[in-house]
Order: structure tokens, then C-alpha cells, then sequence
């Protein structure tokens, strides 16, 4: 009789022990998989563009937060021919919002909404806004090459010489080739 108590003892012990490897097996492959497709992995790059628009060309330093599709991007630049040329300094500050539809294995590509922002100054003061639609492609690994190609309304105002405001509305675009480094 203690024999066979013993034997349903062991038995038991056996089949706990093998559930309970079979459950911490399975536990630490899970983990990993969760550590591998992480959904709040972010991962942020600077780049430098050359930007070719209506108003003027831009040199441009940008910086890019990407979570799994999105990408969110801001850059500061400078309008080269009015700055350097004709001595007006000409901001641009530019925000881009995007989702990356097609992903290569080392590029992506991602429909863009973009609102740029600039000023500068003659005799009066005139203002741009614009809201473009277009596309960045982004290629690389560390280092990247990136290029964007947007269009969309833009819009100019300004005080005239009656002291009031105007506005004018027209077609805007912007093409851009860039080069950045991504930080992991």
C-alpha cells in the first residue's frame, strides 16, 4: 500500500513539474515575441535637405519621430536666394504628419500631410501658409537618403498701402533630397 502512494506521488510530482516547464517554456518565447513587435518603439532621425519650392530654395535642418507607421517631422530652414541674395531673412518652419504605406526592407514609403509656415520683410511684412499633400521616401538603415514631393494651396498675406490687409491665394509645391542619421 505505501508503494503504490509513493508511485501516485511520483507520478503526480512528474506530470507538475513537466506543466510547469511547459508553462515557463512557453511564457519566456512569448515575451520575446512581445519584446520584438513592440508597438511604442520609437525611433528618432535628423536630416538635412535641400528644399526647391515657388517662393525660394530652403535649406533645411529636420528632425523625425517614427512609431511602427507614423511619422511625425519638423524642420527649421532658410530661404536661400531671399537671405543671401537680396538681405530679407527668410524662416521657414515646416510640420509633416505621415503613415507609412509601403515598407521596403531598408525604405519606406509614406503618403504626407505638411503645413509650412514662413516670413520675411520689404517694405512691409508678408506671411506664407501652406497645406501640402505628397509623399516621403526614406531609404537606409542608419544612414538615409530621404526625398518628399508635396503640392497643396498656399497662401500669402500682407498689409498693402491703404493699411489693410490682402491675401492671395495660389498653387504651392515643394520638392526636397535629403540626408540624415537614425538614432535607435
Amino acid at each position: 500500500m505505501l508503494v503504490r502512494n509513493v508511485q501516485k506521488w511520483v507520478h503526480k510530482q512528474n506530470l507538475s513539474l513537466l506543466l510547469v516547464f511547459i508553462s515557463l517554456n512557453s511564457f519566456s518565447f512569448s515575451q520575446n515575441k512581445i519584446k520584438e513587435t513592440s508597438l511604442h518603439r520609437f525611433h528618432h532621425s535628423l536630416f538635412i535637405t535641400q528644399s526647391f519650392q515657388k517662393m525660394d530654395n530652403f535649406s533645411s535642418l529636420s528632425w523625425m519621430l517614427q512609431s511602427n507607421k507614423i511619422s511625425i517631422s519638423s524642420s527649421l530652414g532658410i530661404g536661400l536666394n531671399r537671405t543671401i541674395y537680396q538681405y530679407r531673412f527668410f524662416p521657414q518652419l515646416q510640420f509633416g504628419f505621415g503613415y507609412s504605406l509601403l515598407s521596403l526592407k531598408k525604405g519606406s514609403i509614406s503618403p504626407e500631410l505638411s503645413l509650412l509656415l514662413s516670413t520675411f520683410s520689404t517694405l512691409e511684412r508678408h506671411y506664407f501658409s501652406s497645406i501640402h499633400a505628397g509623399y516621403l521616401f526614406t531609404y537606409g538603415s542608419r544612414w538615409f537618403f530621404n526625398h518628399r514631393f508635396n503640392a497643396g494651396l498656399l497662401n500669402e498675406k500682407f498689409v498693402n498701402s491703404f493699411n489693410r490687409l490682402s491675401s492671395a491665394n495660389t498653387i504651392g509645391w515643394q520638392f526636397s533630397i535629403g540626408v540624415g542619421y537614425a538614432f535607435e
